[in-house]
């Protein structure tokens, strides 16, 4: 996402939440669904540039900065 590329990725809980609406999903025990979600990708060029800008917006929830202050409140709590 931070390359604007658009994303792929498996239907897993970890990846739904991180990615929401901004990546299309496959079914990660199906190669056929994971093939036909790369075919829209690489033959839709909407839902490229869709994903794209989603993807932009989604990875201004997560750096490195609001991961380590995150995890520093938590320690100072403990």
């Amino acid at each position: 996402m931070e390359e604007k590329i658009p994303v792929a990725c498996s239907a897993i809980p970890a990846l739904l939440e991180t990615a929401q609406n901004a990546a299309l999903f496959f079914d990660p025990n199906s190669a056929i669904n994971m093939a036909e979600t790369i075919n829209i990708l690489i033959n839709q060029k909407e839902v490229r540039e869709k994903l794209i800008k989603l993807g932009q917006e989604q990875i201004k929830k997560f750096s490195w900065h609001n991961s380590a202050l995150t995890t520093w409140n938590l320690l100072k709590n403990l």
